[in-house]
């Protein structure tokens, strides 16, 4: 607002003037002319008016002055809380704007402007506990060091583009603890066709914790990724290792049922029970394997005699021949 501080002088006067006009001017005139007062007595009056008019202007000016000053003192209150959190956010400083301003338009600009800025860093705050509170948990899960706890502590109001950073890297810890999950539901999904086929559950820590598939307790650590690897891989080769035992036992099987000339219907039917590679299974076809060589050894000292026999049969000819 544009202020002329003559033309306020002037109406000032303009209204002081008005009390000269004003009826009770008469009416002092009357009152002392009814009482008969003398010339002098009139002007100790008048004097003693004028001075008590002069003292209430006074007074009423030192009351505007103490309005003044109080007016001064909050709107610079307010401009420290201001210039603070300016800094703070690291946001350009709106004194130079309220420069040319009246107490009246900076307090309220700067009013304003305090509630606006507070918003703000509540806002950022808040993202900020939360960002932390995020990576904090992303960090347990994973095994690493938190980046955010200790900037938290310190309470510093950070950037749009500092939470943009802090932003990213939920983001990052978000996306491995993602593509571990996968490659952990993978393996278990893996690992309990084998244990299903094998007909086993694990006993050892790690392969319970798989087994049971609760991921609540399960740290994704790159070591224990790769302990949960290498876990498989032991798990992978003990089932590969039974499926080659089971079918070198097959083959071995199959090899003397046909020079033992074992029936075709029995080997169907106990192929068919015995096609897996479970641990029941490779214990029977060891059975089997062993029944059939106990039954080939007979056999074989049969064939033995008969041909004992045969040879001294011939051989008696040859002498009496």
């Amino acid at each position: 607002m544009d202020y002329d501080t003559k033309d306020e002088v002037e109406s000032i006067k303009e209204a002081l003037s008005q009390i000269l006009t004003h009826q009770c001017i008469n009416d002092f005139a009357r009152v002392w002319q009814d009482i008969g007062l003398e010339t002098n007595h009139r002007l100790d009056r008048r004097n003693s008016m004028v001075e008590h008019v002069g003292q209430l202007l006074l007074e009423m000016l030192e009351e505007e002055k103490t309005m003044k000053h109080k007016m001064e003192k909050s709107v610079q209150t307010c401009m420290d809380e201001m210039k603070q959190i300016e800094q703070e956010l690291k946001l350009t400083s709106l004194h130079e704007e309220l420069a040319t301003k009246t107490l009246l338009e900076k307090e309220r600009l700067v009013r304003e402007r305090v509630d606006a800025l507070k918003k703000i860093k509540h806002d950022r705050m808040k993202r900020f506990k939360r960002l932390t509170e995020m990576e904090i948990a992303l960090c347990h899960s994973l095994e690493l060091t938190s980046e955010f706890s200790n900037k938290y502590q310190t309470l510093a109001v950070p950037s749009e583009e500092e939470l943009q950073g802090y932003r990213k890297r939920v983001d990052h810890l978000e996306s491995i603890k993602d593509q571990r999950q996968v490659e952990y539901r993978n393996i278990r999904e893996k690992a309990l066709g084998i244990w299903e086929e094998l007909e086993t559950t694990p006993s050892d820590k790690i392969g319970v914790q798989l087994h049971g598939g609760d991921v609540r307790n399960f740290v994704f650590s790159e070591q224990n990724m790769e302990k949960l690897e290498r876990y498989f891989k032991k798990l992978e080769a003990v089932a590969l290792k039974q499926e080659e035992d089971a079918e070198y036992l097959r083959n071995q099987i199959i090899s003397l049922w046909e020079r033992l000339e074992i029936p075709g219907i029995f080997r169907e039917e106990f192929l068919s029970k015995h096609s897996g590679y479970k641990t029941w299974m490779i214990d029977e076809l060891k059975s089997e394997l062993d029944r059939l060589n106990m039954l080939k050894r007979d056999n074989l000292e049969r064939f033995i005699e008969a041909t004992r026999t045969e040879l001294n049969k011939i051989w008696d000819k040859c002498l009496y021949g």
